[in-house]
């Protein structure tokens, strides 16, 4: 499964670094967790730009 290396930078809470698949997924991730901790920013764009950092493919266990 390929993953990637994503910067995701916010309004207000900082810079985050989240391994996922696609740029979207790790906008959404970030989204959801400050949503979970209910920053105040529920319902509003809090994502401001996603940066795509590296690229890895990681073996399923008991792959050869």
């Amino acid at each position: 499964m390929e993953k990637s290396l994503f910067r995701v930078k916010t309004r207000g809470c900082g810079v985050f670094y989240v391994i996922a698949t696609t740029f979207d997924y790790a906008a959404g991730e970030v989204t959801r967790e400050l949503n979970a901790q209910d920053y105040g920013f529920s319902g509003q764009r809090v994502v401001t730009s996603v940066d795509f950092i590296c690229r890895e493919t990681f073996m399923q266990p008991g792959t050869i």
